[in-house]
Order: structure tokens, then C-alpha cells, then sequence
């Protein structure tokens, strides 16, 4: 008797150990789960803010991964966006900016303190833009590099209809100048006559178009004119806008935007420096060969 009353303590104790660890193991699994929210990374510096993402699963793409200080101002990018329109729709052009957005939305859940109020975000109005027509959730599909070349179903960036490849994977963003000549480079593959210049055009021709490029050290961004004083850009997925100024060299670009009627100021993202103005016109139409136009031809 007294051993079955041993066995039965035994295995009771046993059960209770059980269920407190298989207890504990769900409570430690349950936070796992939960995953991070906005407000965790308030305070962080940018280096904490990636190394908190990277300890939470985020997994880079060889781009990020072989330059971490690129890395670390892309995400702070990333997170600072979300902060200001509590949204996760991407002001990047840049595809693998796009992209490791899209891995940042994935594991950082946007709680209360910042979640979208149409009511407060609505407050805010663009400094140097107008908002071109009503929200069109097409806008999610095409960057401002496709905006301005007229195609409305691709993301990609200079160099795609050219070379297939656009940018390098591993290698950081080119030099504005090197993007502008990937820009040529895609309109002959297009059927375009083209060169690239830093002088902004006083005129254009009937047969001309002129778009023009400019960079950030984590992102570029692309304008077009509709004639040389008027200026429409696309940050990212989010609305087409009409530039309010005749220049786009008038001020450094930010990446305020508008998302489904409401505006938003954008993160502290800046294009500044170096614009390169991009002209260009069909190789079957009235303008001429692009060398009795401009010697500067870049092959």
C-alpha cells in the first residue's frame, strides 16, 4: 500500500512539472508569436533599430547585407515611414528598397500609438507638390521610373530594358550619373533617340520629351515634363503628383506623398545634388539623328 501511495506522489509530481513547462514553453512561444510592434523601437538609435529587426528574423538581401550602413539608413527609412502615415506602403523607387520594405511590414505590426488617422494625417498639406486625380490602388504596381516612361505595371529600375538586370544586387545604388546613362540606355533599347545633360532644357520641340533623375544615398527618383516648367513625379506606391515649382532644381525633393486621399509629410528621406535631364524622341518620328543634335551622346 504505502508503495502505491509512493507511485501515485510520484507521478503527480511529474504531472505538475509537466504542465508547468509545457506552460512556461507556451508563454515563451506566445511572446515569440507576438512579434514587434512600432513603439518597440522608440528611442532607438538606427544601428539598435536594424540590429532589433535582425535579431527578430529579418533576413536582408546581399545588397544590405555587404553595406550595413546603407542598410542601417534604408530601414530607419523604413520605419520613420511608417511612423508618419502609419501605412505599410513603400515612398521607395528603388526595387530592393521596395522589397526589403516589404520584409520590414512583414514582422513589425503598426499598434495604436501610431496606427493611420484619416482625421489627423488629413491636417497635413503638401509643401512642393499637388496631388494628381483620386487614389487608384493601381498605384501599388509602378514606381516613378515606370510613371514617367508611361507603363503603369511594372516596378522597375533604369537599366531593366537594356541589360534585363537593372541595378546590381550586391553592389550599392550607382551615381546619379550612372543612372541617367542607364536611363539612355533603356529608351534606344525602347526605339528613342537620347542623351543625358545637367542643363535643364528652355525649351523643347514638338517631337522632344525631356524626364530627368536625381538620387538619394538609398533611393533615386525620377521626374517628367510636360514641356520644360511643368513636372509630374510618383514617390514610390503611393499618388502621381504635379511639382509645384517650374524647376526641379528649385529645392531638394522629399518624399512627402498621398495615399488614398489623405497626405502624408513622408520620412526625412532627401534627393538632393546633381539632376541629370534626360531628352529624348522616337528614332521613327521627325527628330533628327541624336548626333547632329548633341555631340554628348552617352552609348
Amino acid at each position: 500500500m504505502k508503495k502505491l501511495i509512493s507511485l501515485v506522489i510520484v507521478l503527480c509530481l511529474v504531472l505538475s512539472f509537466s504542465t508547468g513547462a509545457f506552460a512556461a514553453s507556451d508563454l515563451a512561444n506566445t511572446k515569440k508569436q507576438k512579434g514587434l510592434v512600432l513603439s518597440d523601437f522608440d528611442g532607438l538609435s538606427p544601428e539598435d533599430s536594424l540590429d532589433l529587426l535582425l535579431k527578430n528574423g529579418l533576413k536582408m538581401q546581399p545588397v544590405y547585407e555587404n553595406n550595413r550602413d546603407i542598410a542601417i539608413e534604408t530601414v530607419y527609412a523604413i520605419l520613420e515611414g511608417m511612423r508618419n502615415s502609419g501605412l505599410k506602403v513603400s515612398t521607395f523607387n528603388y526595387t530592393q528598397a521596395v522589397e526589403l520594405s516589404n520584409r520590414v511590414f512583414k514582422i513589425v505590426e503598426i499598434d495604436d500609438k501610431y496606427s493611420n488617422n484619416p482625421s489627423k494625417a488629413s491636417l497635413y498639406t503638401l509643401q512642393d507638390s499637388y496631388v494628381v486625380g483620386s487614389w487608384n490602388n493601381s498605384y501599388i504596381n509602378y514606381n516613378c521610373y515606370m510613371y514617367a516612361l508611361g507603363y503603369t505595371n511594372m516596378y522597375v529600375d533604369p537599366g531593366y530594358f537594356s541589360t534585363g538586370n537593372s541595378f546590381s544586387p550586391t553592389a550599392p545604388l550607382p551615381s546619379v550619373s550612372n543612372i541617367a546613362t542607364l536611363i539612355v540606355n533603356d529608351l534606344n533599347a525602347l526605339g528613342y533617340n537620347a542623351y543625358k545633360t545637367t542643363t535643364k532644357p528652355t525649351s523643347l520641340s514638338s517631337w522632344e520629351k525631356v524626364i530627368c533623375v536625381r538620387r538619394a544615398t538609398t533611393d533615386y527618383h525620377v521626374m517628367k515634363g510636360l514641356g520644360v516648367n511643368n513636372w509630374y513625379h510618383k514617390p514610390g506606391q503611393t499618388n502621381p503628383l504635379n511639382w509645384k515649382y517650374t524647376s526641379p532644381g528649385y529645392k531638394n525633393w522629399t518624399t512627402e506623398h498621398s495615399v488614398n486621399n489623405v497626405s502624408y509629410s513622408g520620412d526625412s528621406t532627401l534627393y538632393k545634388g546633381t539632376i541629370y535631364y534626360i531628352r529624348y524622341w522616337s528614332k521613327t518620328g521627325p527628330g533628327p539623328g541624336v548626333r547632329s543634335f548633341n555631340d554628348n551622346l552617352v552609348k
